[in-house]
């Protein structure tokens, strides 16, 4: 037996093993709710990304229990910024290695079982010691099981409301690469945002989109999402990671000039792949099994990052219906959907997304999706409404008809560009964001454009709302929308969970889109009409453009009548019981 100690971590090889191996932990302080790391030195001349040529399988036994981990290839990079331009060299050669997130402090055993060709060698195992959780991002996000309207997150110890804050950052500028993140995390941590999206697509995080790419995973592009979701975590930001989007099915160019990735794809059958047509992806046997084994490589080198809140498998995917047998892709995602489930150790969410606001319940009713996702761009729409009353119409269908959490995975003024000619004030994409929270879905509306957000420096908008939610205990089980009347000039939403009541009011005359070009004249006395808790209630007003109180009045409880004080677009109420 051969003892390695190093700092937290006692490894030892035991004396079954066929081999004694190299084992380096990466991780050298092991805590609750932070990888832990092995690279292990398992030599074979088979493909490393095929889990049927050879795989490495490792069980981690905690105090609470034992968790099946699939290991996965590594290649080590070192990062350099020239000029402005990420650079990657490769540092060392690539590896095995075995990625686990501890939920639990205390001792823990883990053992690595390397197979090829059917053979399985017992070649390492150990025991590892964690320490209690710090700082940082704790839990996995879960459904809230009442009411399933939010989310919470889960550490085994606390559940935590987690209503999402936050916008789309799904992939990097051109040639800057993860330093992109450096400054928009920071941004959004600061603005009080705590949720991001990013797309493995060819330009930033594909791993297998091009046809060199089938079963040899693009190992910098990998890399660089190891980078941002380490990013994400230090700044408390979730990610909703999306594994493929619909131009991998597209053969012409689109608006963009570009996103027609079929007839490059590693899939298609021109390029060696198993598929004549598009709709094979989702019908072909041989296909399906390729996807099973990115999905496997996806889950053993990201599932272990705490930043990951769920896998999205596409985005927008009835944008290629036209090519595709709709049937078959639900029955792909039903199929997919439970192989997830059961091989993801942590059980992260599932989802995936459609443009527009149609119902799709064939895709919703399935167990294996856990929320509801739509993309809404107010040019777009079959109806011109102002964004609170699509959003809010949406959302209560979509709790009636399927009973999980929704909300809108992208947003805009328009699809075709960032629009600040459409909306100059960017009262559209403020009134989308506050709209997601307002009108009782799981988060705000996450808006496109993200570079176009930050060099605008438009972070004000989410971080005025982060603090009007801020104390409320919003996105509990008891939050539902509260019925308000007897409003003429203004448009009013209300949240409440029976103690606190959360009110916001878009004057008429500028709800999107009406008079989005013009400066907002002030209004002053409008009334509502609501009913609030029983006994003395603060009434506290709430400038949404500035970030802050505004006014406050103290009012008795019971149905009665709110009179504004004087506000340009919109203003915001929080209401609770004195004491």
């Amino acid at each position: 037996m051969k003892l390695i100690p190093v700092c937290l971590i006692l490894i030892s090889v035991t004396a079954t093993a066929l081999q004694e191996l190299p084992v380096q932990p990466v991780t050298q302080a092991p805590r609750a709710w932070r990888p832990v790391e092995f690279a292990l030195d398992c030599e074979s001349a088979a493909n490393p990304y095929d889990p049927d040529a050879c795989r490495l399988d490792a069980t981690v036994t905690a105090p609470a229990g034992t968790l099946a981990v699939p290991g996965f290839w590594y290649q080590p990079y070192a990062r350099s910024v020239e000029g402005g331009r990420e650079r990657l060299t490769p540092n060392g050669s690539p590896g095995w290695r075995i990625r686990y997130l501890p939920t639990e402090p205390g001792p823990h055993e883990i053992r690595a079982v390397f197979v090829e060709k059917g053979e399985k060698k017992v070649v390492w195992s150990g025991h590892f010691d964690v320490a209690p959780a710090g700082d940082g991002l704790r839990g996995l996000v879960r459904v809230e099981p009442q009411h399933r309207q939010y989310f919470t997150t889960d550490d085994g110890t606390c559940v935590r409301p987690f209503p999402l804050i936050g916008m789309n950052t799904c992939w990097h500028g051109g040639g800057s690469g993860t330093a992109d993140y450096e400054q928009w995390f920071g941004e959004m941590q600061k603005a009080g945002m705590n949720y991001g999206r990013l797309w493995m697509w060819p330009m930033a995080f594909g791993i297998e989109v091009l046809a060199e790419e089938r079963l040899s995973y693009n190992q910098e592009r990998a890399w660089r999402l190891d980078r941002t979701l380490d990013l994400a975590a230090q700044n408390g930001i979730r990610i909703m990671l999306c594994l493929d989007y619909h131009g991998i099915f597209q053969t012409e160019p689109d608006y963009w000039k570009g996103n027609n990735y079929w007839p490059r794809h590693a899939y298609n059958a021109a390029n060696g792949g198993p598929c004549a047509t598009q709709n094979e992806f989702f019908t072909n046997p041989d296909a399906k099994s390729l996807y099973k084994k990115r999905l496997r490589y996806l889950v053993g080198r990201y599932a272990a990052h705490p930043a990951l809140m769920s896998w999205q498998f596409f985005n927008e995917i009835n944008n290629v219906y036209k090519v595709l047998k709709p049937s078959d892709v639900v029955a792909w995602h039903d199929e997919m959907a439970r192989w997830l489930k059961a091989n993801d150790p942590y059980k992260h969410l599932v989802t995936t997304s459609f443009s527009g606001w149609q119902e799709h319940p064939e895709m919703w009713n399935l167990e294996g999706m856990d929320y509801i996702q739509r993309h809404m761009y107010f040019d777009g729409l079959e109806t011109k409404a102002p964004p609170a009353e699509a959003i809010a119409k949406t959302a209560r269908r979509d709790m009636r008809k399927f009973n999980k959490p929704m909300y809108i995975g992208e947003c805009g003024v328009t699809w075709k560009g960032f629009g600040k000619e459409l909306d100059p004030h960017f009262r559209g994409m403020k009134q989308s964001v506050w709209s997601g929270i307002m009108c009782g879905t799981a988060g705000t509306a996450m808006s496109w454009w993200w570079q176009s957000i930050h060099t605008g420096r438009l972070y004000r908008i989410w971080s005025a709302l982060a603090g009007f939610l801020d104390g409320a205990g919003f996105g509990s089980a008891g939050w539902r929308p509260l019925e308000v009347a007897g409003a003429e000039q203004v448009s009013a939403y209300a949240m409440t969970d029976g103690a606190t009541v959360l009110l916001w009011l878009v004057d008429k005359r500028y709800a999107y889109p009406n008079n989005a070009t013009q400066p907002a004249e002030p209004l002053a006395g409008a009334t509502v009409k609501l009913t609030l808790p029983e006994g003395e209630n603060e009434v506290i007003w709430y400038d949404t453009e500035a970030g802050k109180n505004c006014g406050s009045e103290r009012v008795s409880g019971g149905a009665i009548s709110l009179k504004t004080p004087e506000f340009r677009a919109d203003i915001a109420a929080k209401i609770r019981q004195v004491g």
